[in-house]
């Protein structure tokens, strides 16, 4: 449908959970699955680079960011904006921290920044799965998967943003060259989870 799910059409919501929790996922675990540790993937990747598996990763999140952005702006020939702007602001900085991320931070690192992305994907597809629920008789059950699961999330991307900077800073990757990715990542997960706390039973879940 096309009534409005968190700032973006009903068919959006539905349409984008394939890569967020299908696709990014698969191709995350089977790029680290071939290692027995995040440390070990990190070596292999300073190493060798990314493998088929992790830059199926990177190629989908362009794509997944870039689509959107078509989306807002080539629908039917004419400007339509299908994203509210907080949401356009949000993905123009998420292409451009991904462009960083995977082309000039150090490679040793990369592994890091896609397990991260892939967490936060499924926080949002989780946040997707409450606004599809919301007003149906699985309601309950979709704040619960939200809540309980963008903090999941929001924890799991912490730890792996500082494994980032430290492989980084390992690779002799300067502060300057790294507080900026820290800064915003710390800003985007705050801002998350506060968008959460407004569904905490007592605050909007009912």
């Amino acid at each position: 449908g096309t009534s409005n799910c968190g700032g973006t059409p009903c068919w959006r919501a539905s349409l984008v959970m394939l890569p967020q929790l299908v696709l990014m996922p698969l191709a995350t675990m089977v790029a680290a699955s071939k290692h027995h540790s995040l440390w070990e993937w990190c070596d292999d990747c300073e190493k060798r680079g990314l493998r088929v598996a992790a830059r199926t990763t990177v190629y989908i999140f362009y794509a997944f960011l870039l689509l959107d952005l078509v989306y807002a702006y080539v629908m039917n020939g004419r400007p339509v904006v299908v994203l509210r702007r907080l949401m356009i602001d949000h993905h123009v900085i998420c292409l451009l921290g991904h462009l960083y991320a995977t082309s000039f931070c150090p490679r040793g690192s990369q592994p890091c920044f896609l397990s991260a992305i892939t967490c936060l994907e499924v926080g949002s597809a989780l946040c997707n799965a409450f606004w599809l629920l919301k007003g149906t008789p699985q309601a309950f059950i979709g704040a619960l998967l939200y809540v309980v699961g963008m903090v999941i999330s929001n924890a799991c991307t912490i730890v792996l943003v500082w494994c980032w900077n430290v492989r980084a800073r390992e690779a002799g990757s300067h502060l300057l060259r790294r507080w900026p990715a820290l800064a915003v990542t710390s800003v985007l997960l705050y801002l998350r989870q506060a968008e959460v706390s407004k569904y905490v039973p007592g605050y909007g879940c009912s």
